[in-house]
């Protein structure tokens, strides 16, 4: 596992809240001393002061010759942790590391891991979690090593910023394949199928979803794990994804609404790819072709990540009677309730609360 490379560090030192107590105790020792000449008072003041500098002076080289480095996934889900590993190199040859605290920076600092001891020549490594609540590029927040060892009143800090960053995909869910049954093709009329179709099409691997109807035991008794049947409905397996991302002011709550129709049509794109479907993707902004596997699920992934609401001035509409001559199903998907489940254009907009989550 490749670590990233450090872009940008800084290191400083700072007074705690011991360490201003200990300057507030400190203060009335000076003036009692000062005014009282006893050499008692300039002993036990210098102890304190001698005390304070030692403590300056061991801040200031507990984070010397420490590296961080982190490695993080390309990307995530929107609202679903993922970890980052920090590992953590000593590079003294002599002294240990001790009692070093990783902290989170943002709007909110705060702790995020913890780490003991590191001897001399050695590296730890701890693993963060991580969670992004919204899609998109996005880079992950600095750390700050900080060690008050040993008395707790001054600390050594060091941040670390690499400029990270990670593509946060759309959630997506399991849904079933029987959800599209009665969305029309553009090119064919739906036929009445108990499944995805009417016609043997192969045999593959059970998925979480997958109607249990459809197992076929001898075959998977033989393999040793699910196999199930899978049926063709139409003669052509590209399912076009129609999302219109035009954005609507007089709806209410539009920018939750466009995420949950962006993660619907990630959704519904994933399980077609999963079911051998070939799938498009078009928006007002972007178009993907159509394609299958597991590559062509990355790319559907990577244009939804980025894929956000538009002005309504680029023809939606044209773009996809463009596509009419492919034979193919058109699924339309769209933030506005008002358009689910109604006939437009060449198919039929999707209504999210017809798919049945498995």
């Amino acid at each position: 596992m490749m670590f990233g490379k450090q872009v940008n560090k800084k290191r400083y030192i700072r007074v705690c809240a011991p360490g201003w107590w200990f300057v507030f105790i400190l203060l009335p020792v000076l003036l009692a001393a000062w005014n009282t000449a006893f050499n008692l008072l300039y002993l036990v003041l210098g102890g304190l002061v001698s005390f304070l500098a030692l403590s300056f002076l061991l801040a200031s080289v507990a984070l010397k010759n420490v590296e961080l480095y982190r490695n993080a996934p390309r990307a995530a889900y929107r609202n679903q942790p993922f970890q980052v590993h920090v590992r953590l190199e000593n590079k003294r040859r002599w002294w240990p590391l001790v009692s070093v605290r990783v902290e989170r920076l943002g709007s909110e600092p705060a702790p995020v891991a913890y780490i003991l001891r590191v001897p001399p020549g050695e590296a730890a490594r701890v693993a963060v979690e991580e969670v992004f609540t919204r899609r998109g590029v996005h880079k992950l927040p600095a750390y700050r090593l900080v060690c008050g060892f040993p008395f707790g009143l001054v600390e050594g800090c060091y941040i670390h910023r690499d400029g990270a960053e990670v593509l946060v995909y759309p959630r997506v869910h399991n849904v079933r394949a029987n959800a599209l049954d009665r969305v029309p093709s553009s090119s064919h009329t739906a036929t009445q199928g108990a499944d995805d179709g009417d016609e043997f099409y192969a045999l593959r691997e059970y998925v979480v979803g997958d109607d249990i109807r459809r197992i076929v035991w001898r075959v998977s008794a033989r393999m040793g794990k699910w196999i199930v049947r899978e049926l063709a409905r139409y003669n052509s397996r590209l399912v076009i994804l129609a999302l219109d991302t035009t954005y609507n002011p007089s709806l209410d709550n539009f920018d939750e609404r466009f995420e949950e129709t962006v993660e619907t049509v990630a959704s519904v794109a994933i399980m077609l790819l999963r079911r051998r479907h070939e799938v498009s993707i078009i928006t007002p902004d972007d178009f993907l072709p159509g394609g299958d596997g597991k590559a062509h699920e990355r790319k559907v992934l990577r244009m939804l990540a980025r894929v956000g609401p538009t002005d309504g001035a680029k023809p939606f509409q044209e773009k996809i009677d463009a596509l009419e001559t492919l034979d193919s199903m058109v699924v339309y998907a769209s933030p506005d309730p008002e358009l689910w489940g109604t006939q437009t254009g060449h198919g039929k907009v999707l209504d999210p609360r017809e798919l049945v989550h498995g």
